[in-house]
């Protein structure tokens, strides 16, 4: 799906399934998956506990109110804690950390397999309300004198300071969200600069794409979308960076 790199700059890659309805999940839950999953993430699970904000709709006159909810989830991870599935009560994911395998090779069998497997134990036939594919790409350059324009095909930092400051950009961080014209596809785009070594640079390219399905689907056309949005992920990827970044991956 991506273009193949020898040296892929990627952090950290996710891949998440949210289901339409809560799952049961009680103490026993845990101990139950990892028997499943044991073979492939041998490590000792780890249960997190994830503070969840929900808007909730009132009535006309008043304002929205929002509610915070804790979330368990369950962190399977193999020995050296690079390849890791998260499962709670909701929410399925895969995720893999640097060095990188590939989607095709690595992500996509993970999730052939580990999402049935998952689903078995938490309910009977579920359906999924949206699919997700997150990037989190880390650039470095072996130089700190550069134009930003030579590396990314991005906005530009020369007319970000105020005309009444003279000065030199030191960091910066860019966030967008944007939604897609003809599809139930949102995107939030991350770009900014990162701590680096003396005479080097670094910068955070973070792509995450959130499909949201009209009416809940199974597990196989969850799937299904989830690499057609990997092929939309790679797309913005290769949009965004020049042939000198790509040099930087060889």
């Amino acid at each position: 799906m991506r273009t193949k790199y020898r040296h892929p700059p990627i952090e950290e890659a996710i891949c998440q399934f949210t289901l339409a309805q809560s799952s049961s999940w009680d103490s026993d839950t845990p101990r139950r998956l990892f028997e499943k999953f044991r073979d492939r993430y041998p490590a000792m699970p780890m249960q997190q506990q994830v503070l969840q904000a929900n808007l909730a709709s009132l009535p006309a006159a008043e304002a929205p109110g929002i509610t915070l909810a804790p979330v368990e989830r369950v962190v399977f991870a193999d020995t050296e804690n690079q390849s890791r599935l998260s499962v709670g009560p909701q929410v399925i994911s895969i995720h893999r950390a640097r060095p990188y395998v590939g989607f095709e090779e690595d992500m996509l069998p993970r999730i052939n397999y580990s999402l049935p497997v998952a689903l078995e134990t938490l309910q009977t036939n579920p359906t999924f309300r949206t699919v997700s594919v997150r990037y989190i790409n880390k650039i470095e350059i072996n130089t700190t004198e550069f134009s930003l324009e030579s590396y990314f095909n991005y906005m530009s930092t020369a007319e970000a300071l105020p005309p009444s400051f003279d000065g030199t950009i030191t960091g910066f961080f860019y966030r967008t969200g944007a939604k897609h014209n003809s599809s139930p596809l949102d995107l939030a785009l991350n770009f900014a600069s990162l701590a680096a070594p003396k005479d080097t640079a670094a910068f955070l390219l973070d792509i995450d794409l959130t499909y949201n399905f009209e009416e809940p689907v199974g597990a196989n056309d969850a799937i299904a979308k989830t690499v057609e949005i990997k092929a939309t992920e790679n797309s913005i990827f290769e949009s965004l960076i020049t042939d000198a970044t790509r040099e930087l991956f060889k």
